[in-house]
């Protein structure tokens, strides 16, 4: 009934500790004066009166204010409209209505869950007699459901991550997936990041979510700035809880532009160590006052023996698929990585009518340096000339070790003459600084071939071909007596 609500809508609230309440039942007549039971969450209207008697521990704040009023002061928009909904509906029939609600957090954060049960009660001729119901604080109960609700939200997220695992490019994109999975399972958590501790002790912001591309960039922390001067690098091993930081007086950690400008009033953040090492610093930040207690600190415990887990396992599983790519030796990729790449070159380069050179490269007297030297000495001769070849090309440039004393390279937009001279180059590099062994001085020299797509072949055993053939041939040459 719309007009039974515009009523009491209307209402003032009274504490029932103010009054003496008399009920009626037949000839028997019960009066309270006593308010104890008030005061664990009753509340009475008559349309009469117009008078809502509420218990004193709800009521105390709110005496000789309008329903109305009282209910957009603790509400949103959003859960007021459910309320108002349920106090219409009440008027409808004579049935017990139940429903759980959630206040807005006041200044101090602070907010309450309230279980309402409701029933409205008619004279024989249908008229409304009066609404009368409880109120239960259940806060205690709800934050409880919450906090295990979130701890399987986030061990379910957790996961999910652990299976994707092999997907994530990198490590950067393996954490801001884990802060997603986080954010999106703790409610009041507005903002995250991942701070890393940098090789010259700073800590930079290497993933996040909520805060402003453009601060994160600017963000730089001095180690031994660590959060609010509470803890030191050396003791710092267990979650932090900082609540009512806009309080705090003196210097305090710079907290990043959020992208929604709000202000962050409490984090808890823990260290992120492997092998016992601090390599970064998770951080969950809230908008909300004193939002983060023991529970917290203990979801915060497991979220980052997990993030440990899941850094150490990636980096375990990066450094397997590094061995599974790379020669151990010199770390340049094997053979069938090196024929995926040259694949993908080979599409890229054709889509934009582009051409790339194929070198086939080999060390000159290799077997003879390991009679005279031993193998040792040969590995290491291996070892220089795959590092000297690095300093020489771009880092765009793609070497493989073959096998042995074979390498092979991919050389994308060089031309053919440029490279034969940057090879030149090299080989007079290494007569002018021999590799020193055991004090024996021992020259590198290697041959080469090369072959160019897609004017001498246009897939890899064809290019292979080609190179190998020149190289072969200019490794003869120098066996040819001068003259």
């Amino acid at each position: 009934m719309e007009s039974m609500y515009n009523l009491i809508k209307n209402a003032t609230i009274q504490s029932a500790s103010l009054s003496r309440l008399t009920f009626k039942s037949n000839t028997k007549i019960m009066e309270f004066i006593s308010t104890d039971m008030f005061n664990e969450g009753i509340f009475i209207w008559a349309p009469k009166n117009n008078i809502i008697y509420l218990s004193d521990s709800i009521a105390r704040n709110y005496t000789n204010t309008s329903l109305r009023d009282f209910i957009n002061s603790i509400f949103k928009p959003e859960t007021k409209q459910i309320l108002i909904d349920k106090i219409k509906g009440l008027f409808d029939a004579p049935k017990l209505i139940s429903f759980e609600i959630r206040t807005t957090p006041d200044e101090t954060g602070t907010f309450f869950w309230l279980n309402i049960k409701a029933r409205s009660a008619f004279y024989k001729n249908g008229s409304f007699k009066n609404l009368s119901g409880t109120i239960e604080n259940i806060t205690e109960r709800k934050v409880s459901e919450e906090k295990v609700t979130q701890l399987l939200k986030i061990k379910d997220a957790l996961l999910e991550v652990n299976h994707q695992m092999a997907t994530i490019a990198n490590l950067d994109k393996l954490i801001t997936s884990i802060l997603n999975k986080i954010s999106h399972a703790v409610s009041f958590i507005d903002c995250a990041s991942f701070l890393t501790l940098t090789d010259d002790n700073y800590f930079t912001i290497t993933s996040s979510i909520g805060y402003d591309p453009e601060a994160v960039k600017k963000f730089k922390l001095p180690l031994h700035e660590l959060f609010f001067q509470q803890v030191g690098a050396d003791s710092y091993n267990e979650p932090i809880i900082v609540n009512d930081i806009h309080k705090m007086e003196g210097q305090i950690t710079p907290i990043a532009k959020t992208v929604k400008n709000i202000t962050i009033k409490s984090l808890i953040n823990a260290p992120i160590k492997i092998n016992n090492k601090l390599i970064g610093i998770i951080s969950l930040d809230s908008s909300m006052n004193n939002i983060f207690g023991k529970d917290e600190l203990e979801i915060m415990r497991y979220i980052k023996e997990q993030v440990e887990i899941a850094i150490a396992k990636y980096k375990m599983y990066e450094k397997i698929k590094f061995l599974s790519r790379h020669d151990q030796l010199t770390e340049f990729i094997n053979r069938s990585y090196f024929e995926e790449i040259f694949e993908q070159s080979r599409k890229l380069v054709k889509r934009y009518n582009g051409t790339f050179s194929l070198a086939v490269i080999d060390l000159d007297g290799l077997k003879r340096i390991n009679d005279n030297y031993g193998h040792l000495a040969g590995d290491t001769l291996i070892s220089y000339f795959a590092g000297k070849l690095k300093q020489f090309f771009r880092d765009s440039d793609t070497f493989s070790r073959f096998g042995g004393d074979e390498f092979v390279a991919l050389f994308v937009s060089t031309e053919k003459d440029k490279l034969s001279q940057k090879f030149t180059e090299l080989e007079y590099a290494f007569e002018k600084k021999p590799l020193l062994f055991n004090k024996e001085e021992i020259i590198c020299r290697f041959s080469y071939g090369l072959s160019s797509y897609p004017q001498e072949g246009s897939t890899f055993q064809e290019l292979f071909k080609r190179a190998d053939e020149r190289m072969y041939q200019a490794k003869e040459l120098k066996k040819k007596p001068p003259g």
